[in-house]
């Protein structure tokens, strides 16, 4: 009784609905069964029950002013909007995306395979009644597969994105880090080192042709000079003969 009347005082200051009042407390009821998720938001007095009462009346149509409800929560706007994400993650009412959209959205489409895999291996050994779909465990996953594969991103508006604070989706990254098996750095690992070995090879062949043109173009130019020289010298040894013939010949002719 107590959290209604709590609920129904919120209605009345937020100029929400009171129809709304049994879907948070449904809400309420939900997020006790995930106190060790919430432990890291550190919710203190009604901050639970305005975010309950919120996504409740985002559920039925009904956008309270966020400047109210940051104002009745009494935590700062930024704290707000990061503990509402993340509890309607939590509660699997947010609005949902998908690993390839956020992976088009920062850049890194070629990764999603990876980041799924990673996901998937992560959500096999965790609770089953926790929303994996939900925005802040893909991001997580697409930025342990997209650091795997060295790839750079914005990784301050996938952090944001997440609606997680820092600190919550560092250990979360931290988490999935652990789901990283050889196939996936096998695949990236292969991928890279064979590029590299073909890039090398073929650096190698054209360093080999190149050397060998400068080699035959050497020794061309060397052929060439080498008759030059020849002819020169042949000529010149002609010229001598020539010359020598006509000198006796003279000395023929002189009485």
């Amino acid at each position: 009784m107590a959290l209604a009347a709590s609920l129904q005082t919120l209605c009345f200051r937020l100029g929400i609905k009171s129809t709304c009042i049994s879907k948070a407390m449904e809400f309420h009821d939900l997020l006790k069964t995930h106190a060790a998720s919430l432990s890291a938001l550190r919710l203190q007095g009604s901050c639970k029950l305005v975010i309950c009462l919120d996504l409740a009346a985002r559920n039925a149509g009904i956008t309270p002013t966020l400047k109210d409800v940051v104002r009745m929560s009494g935590m700062a706007r930024k704290s707000y909007t990061e503990a509402y994400r993340v509890v309607a993650a939590i509660l699997g009412v947010e609005e949902r995306t998908s690993l390839r959209a956020l992976a088009v959205q920062f850049g890194c489409p070629r990764v999603v395979p990876q980041a799924a895999n990673i996901l998937q291996r992560y959500t096999k050994d965790q609770s089953s009644d926790v929303d994996f779909g939900s925005s802040m465990f893909l991001c997580a996953a697409l930025f342990v597969a997209a650091r795997q594969e060295k790839i750079k991103i914005d990784s301050s508006k996938l952090k944001e994105r997440s609606g997680m604070k820092k600190s919550m989706f560092d250990h979360l990254v931290g988490q999935m880090q652990k789901y990283i098996t050889s196939e996936d750095t096998n695949f990236s690992g292969k991928t890279r080192s064979s590029m590299k070995r073909k890039v090398g090879l073929m650096d190698a062949i054209d360093a080999q042709i190149q050397e060998d043109e400068q080699a035959a173009k050497i020794a061309k130019l060397k052929e060439e000079t080498e008759d030059v020289r020849e002819d020169k010298k042949h000529r010149k040894d002609n010229n001598y003969e020539e010359w020598k013939k006509k000198i006796l010949e003279k000395a023929k002719q002189k009485p």
